[in-house]
C-alpha cells in the first residue's frame, strides 16, 4: 500500500540527486556535465527536447549484470532488450560489449544485423515462448523472466497511452499468442506505483486494470458495483458505478483483419453520408 507523502520531507537536493549518478557532475562554470561534456553545450549544438545517454553508465551497468551472473556459476548470456531503445548507437554499444539482442519483430532483427550484433545471439519470441512452456529444450526460469520483464515494459509503455485515453487495451499480433506469458506482468505493471522525489507512492493510473483473458478478472470487469446517487439541487437519482477500471485483452480477429474491418466500416459510412448529401441536393 502507497505511503501517505509526509509534508515535512524535504525534497532531495540537486548534489544528492548527483550523488547517486557519477556519470554527472556540477561544473562552476559549465553547470550540470555528463561524462565531461556539459549539457549545455549539447543543446547549443543540437537544441531541445533532446535525450542524452551515459556510455559509461551503460557499461557499468552490463558489466555488473553479466559478471553477477558469472560469478553465480549460471550459464547465462545478456540480452538486451530493443523495445527500451533501438537507436545503432545503443545497440552497437551493447553489442561490442557482448550482449545479445531480444527481438520480436524481421524489422528488429535487420536493426540487430545492423548494428553487428549476430543473428543467432537474437533468438525469436517463438523459441523463447516454447522453452518456457517445456515444449523445446531450455532454460524455463530465464525464458519466463524474459516474458515477465517484456510484460513490464509493455505496461510501462500501455500506462502511458491509458492516462490519456478513456478505452479498452486490446492486444494483437503475433506475440499475442505468449500472452499466457506476459499479460499478468503487463497488467500488474498497470496497477502498480510510482515513487515519489519526496518518497512514499503513488498509484500509476486512476483506474483498476482487470486481465479480461482472466475468468475471475473478466466477471468482475463486467459486474456492477453502481450506487444511487441523488443529483444536486433535484430529485432525481442516476447510477454511479464506484470503481473505475479498464481491461486489457487480445483481439480474436488477428491485427490486420481488424484493420481491415476497420477500413470497410469506415468507408461504408463516408459512401452512406455522400449518399445522403446526394439526394438532399437534389
Amino acid at each position: 500500500m502507497a505511503q501517505p507523502h509526509d509534508p515535512d520531507t524535504p525534497e532531495p537536493t540537486l548534489a544528492e540527486l548527483i550523488a547517486g549518478r557519477p556519470h554527472l557532475a556540477m561544473h562552476a562554470m559549465d553547470g550540470l556535465i555528463i561524462e565531461d561534456v556539459p549539457l549545455n553545450a549539447i543543446a547549443d549544438a543540437i537544441g531541445t527536447p533532446v535525450w542524452v545517454y551515459s556510455a559509461s553508465a551503460m557499461r557499468r551497468r552490463y558489466r555488473l549484470l553479466s559478471g553477477a551472473l558469472a560469478d553465480s556459476g549460471l550459464d547465462a548470456h545478456v540480452h538486451y532488450a530493443m523495445k527500451a531503445n533501438d537507436r545503432l548507437a545503443v545497440l552497437r554499444l551493447f553489442g561490442r560489449e557482448g550482449a545479445g539482442a531480444d527481438i520480436v519483430s524481421e524489422g528488429e532483427l535487420r536493426r540487430a544485423r545492423e548494428a553487428g550484433i549476430a543473428p543467432d545471439t537474437a533468438p525469436e519470441p517463438s523459441v523463447i515462448a516454447a522453452i518456457a512452456r517445456r515444449e523445446t529444450p531450455g532454460d524455463e526460469t530465464a525464458a519466463r523472466e524474459a516474458f515477465r520483464r517484456l510484460g513490464e515494459v509493455a505496461g510501462d509503455a500501455v500506462a502511458n497511452a491509458v492516462t490519456l485515453l478513456d478505452g479498452l487495451v486490446v492486444i494483437g499480433g503475433g506475440l499475442a499468442g505468449a500472452a499466457d506469458l506476459f499479460l499478468p506482468a503487463l497488467v500488474g505493471e498497470l496497477n502498480g506505483t510510482l515513487a515519489r522525489l519526496t518518497g512514499g507512492n503513488v498509484s500509476r493510473l486512476e483506474v483498476l486494470a482487470l486481465n479480461l483473458e482472466d475468468p475471475d478478472e473478466r466477471a468482475r470487469f463486467v459486474s456492477s458495483r453502481a450506487q444511487a446517487v441523488r443529483v444536486p439541487g433535484s430529485h432525481r437519482t442516476v447510477l454511479y458505478e464506484t470503481e473505475k477500471r479498464t481491461g486489457v485483452g487480445l483481439s480474436r480477429l488477428g491485427t490486420s483483419r481488424a484493420v481491415g474491418l476497420g477500413a470497410y466500416a469506415w468507408a461504408l459510412k463516408k459512401l452512406d453520408g455522400s449518399s445522403s448529401q446526394t439526394e438532399v441536393s437534389r
